[in-house]
């Protein structure tokens, strides 16, 4: 059993999302993360733990999703792992980034047209190139 099994937590963390997610803004509130300590939370549609927002994902879910936090919800962004420096150590963070853009559909093939050869006379090769 891992450690973070021992000891699960209301909030979300890295080792959480050690793939990206892709979740779906309920809301945003302000509310107490630890005794006496109260900060900016972000909550997901679905089976998702909230998150504690950091200014630095709340800079980012800003510039995804624009600046009014009470127009968050409904909207998607993407949940990832990765390494920051904190206190002069790499710790695990969670990060935002925009989802990607669904691909559009691939374009239908021209019609193949049908080589036309006159009617004794040889193909042209490129040797019959004229050169300008």
């Amino acid at each position: 059993m891992k450690i973070d099994e021992l000891y699960p937590s209301r909030w979300l963390k890295a080792a959480d999302v050690a793939t990206p997610v892709l979740v779906t803004i309920k809301d945003v509130r302000h509310e107490e993360v630890a005794e006496g300590e109260k900060k900016h939370t972000l909550h997901f549609v679905g089976e998702i733990k909230p998150m504690v927002l950091n200014r630095t994902n709340a800079a980012t879910v800003a510039e995804v999703c624009g600046d009014d936090t009470d127009r968050w919800g409904g909207k998607q962004i993407v949940l990832f792992s990765t390494k920051v420096q904190f206190q002069s150590k790499l710790v695990d963070a969670i990060r935002i980034r925009p989802p990607r853009p669904k691909a559009a559909a691939p374009a239908k093939p021209a019609p193949a047209r049908p080589s036309v050869v006159a009617e004794g006379l040889p193909a042209a090769t490129n040797e019959d190139d004229v050169p300008f």
